[in-house]
């Protein structure tokens, strides 16, 4: 890019050519964009997101599964093998999700269903024997929560 200097009557000007600040303007808004968080991913909680398994029903294996439900979701977390199951009961538009958090570690995250209402989703996660997880059923709309449950515990 090249730059023009001028020094007329004690004053110093710089001027860009107009290529060059086109150029500019266009590497500027490719960062910009870049850089911006889309709305699917900007807002579910933590800093893992995982989107479930469609699943046919909740499995038959108890093995000590948490479950709470929340105002349309059924949100239960399995020690055994560390599954979270989530369904979304309610035909209202809104994604049913399992926002979790391990308290003996930095992780916490969501849970999500994006299938459609009645149907139930599974996310295998992979936690520490011995630490105790917190989750809650949550209701989501384009990535923004818009309603959740009290949080649960359950030692994985």
């Amino acid at each position: 890019m090249a730059v023009a200097a001028n020094y007329h009557k004690g004053e110093f000007t710089v001027r860009t050519p107009r290529r060059g600040l086109l150029a500019l303007a266009a590497v500027a808004g490719v960062t910009v964009t870049m850089l911006a968080p889309t709305a699917a991913s900007a807002y579910y909680y933590g800093n893992e997101t995982n989107y479930g398994t469609q699943i046919p029903n909740l499995p038959d294996n108890d093995f000590y599964r948490k479950c709470t439900w929340p105002t349309g979701v059924l949100a239960c977390f399995q020690p055994y093998g560390d599954h979270f199951f989530v369904k979304d009961d309610k035909a209202d538009g809104y994604a049913a999700a399992v926002d979790w958090y391990d308290a003996d570690s930095n992780r916490w995250g969501t849970c999500v269903n994006t299938h459609t209402a009645g149907t139930w989703a599974d996310c295998n996660k992979d936690f520490t024997e011995g630490h105790t997880i917190y989750f809650r059923g949550a209701l989501y709309q384009s990535g923004n929560r818009v309603n959740n449950g009290g949080w649960v515990s359950v030692v994985a």
